[in-house]
């Protein structure tokens, strides 16, 4: 219901641009801001109830904020997440206000990111609620805040600017340690992709997939180790599956259109190695739901190129209509299987704002 809400509200603002005698960039920016506020107040107004990790959070909150001084902090958690709660805590602001922070941050970040890089912010948008990733938000919040930071650091390779790029990326990990993975981009944003790149890809899947048992039995001695083969793998394993699939075939229409997307963006090949290393690490996520989180960091850059596909991929008006149609209806249907077999998707939203 709660999906069927955003998908209503998100096609009146597209209707809203369509009849607005404004600049395409004042519009931009109304529709990221009305968007962004919407969202902000869904995820950062819900209650303990809502998702699976929002009452864990809630007890993380209140452990931290019973801490004397910062440094006492032994959980494990992130600093800047940390530090957060402690401050938050330590000046009586309550739970809710952490939720609408980290939230609005989250939004801030990935619309930024959208408004840079992004050519159909209204797609980029529609492809953030259909694949689940704002329902993820309102479980696995600090990891989707890194993701969000992350999307706003890669945008920073259009403009030739590693530096920076770095720095967002640090100050990502600091969310979420596993947003680290990410830097290996910086090695790649000026590599365009090719047949020999893709055929490395292809082979580097082939020996991860071989080895990941000896990578799994040194994982077998951390914390992780309880994650491998037990009933976290089993319920996710339809999903893991699924997924694959999925982003397999989501790659190869990438690839086909690769040419013409080429000929339109100079920026597109780092999306490209988003997209093939997402892939390599989903054939690895099969074998282990664990893995699953780290391939959504580099899933993000569907947000960019099916929207240019869209645009780019066809030149003739009545087969950008009939495309454009056919794909909201697939991608909706694949909104409908994947909250269907993924469990960790099945969010029972109620919120302190809106009932």
């Amino acid at each position: 219901m709660l999906f069927i809400v955003n998908a209503i509200i998100l096609f009146a603002y597209f209707l809203f641009s369509k009849f607005t005698k404004i600049s395409e960039k004042s519009k931009r920016k109304i529709i990221l801001f009305l968007i962004g506020t919407q969202l902000t107040l869904i995820a950062g107004t819900r209650t303990l109830e809502t998702g699976t990790d929002t009452g864990g959070y809630f007890l993380i909150f209140n452990k931290i904020s019973g801490y004397t001084r910062i440094s006492n902090y032994d959980i494990g958690y992130e600093p800047l997440f940390t530090l957060l709660c402690f401050v938050l805590g330590k000046h009586g602001i309550p739970f809710i206000y952490l939720n609408l922070l980290i939230a609005g941050m989250t939004m801030l970040f990935l619309c930024m990111a959208i408004y840079k890089i992004s050519d159909h912010i209204f797609c980029s948008i529609f492809l953030y609620l259909s694949f689940c990733l704002f329902d993820q938000m309102m479980n696995q919040m600090r990891q989707i805040l890194a993701m969000a930071i992350i999307l706003y650091a890669v945008s920073f390779f259009k403009d030739n600017n590693p530096k920076k790029f770095v720095i967002w990326i640090l100050i990502a990990t600091l969310f979420h340690y596993s947003s680290i993975i990410a830097i290996v981009l910086l090695f790649l944003y000026k590599v365009e992709i090719n047949k020999k790149i893709i055929f490395g890809y292809l082979i580097v899947s082939i020996l991860g997939f071989s080895l990941i048992d000896f990578v799994f039995y040194i994982l077998s001695f951390t914390v992780y180790g309880s994650y491998i083969g037990g009933f976290y793998d089993v319920e996710f394993r339809v999903a893991s599956i699924m997924n694959l699939i999925v982003r397999l075939l989501m790659l190869f229409i990438c690839l086909w259109f690769y040419p013409r997307i080429k000929k339109k963006r100079n920026d597109i090949d780092i999306y490209y190695h988003m997209a093939l290393i997402c892939t390599a690490l989903q054939l690895i996520t099969v074998k282990s739901a664990l893995f699953g989180r780290v391939t959504t960091i580099f899933f993000y850059s569907y947000f960019v190129l099916l929207p240019d596909i869209l645009l780019y991929g066809y030149r003739k008006k009545s087969n950008k209509k009939i495309v454009s149609v056919a794909f909201i209806v697939v991608v909706l249907l694949y909104h409908y299987v994947y909250i269907r077999y993924s469990p960790s998707q099945k969010v029972q939203y109620s919120s302190y704002l809106f009932g």
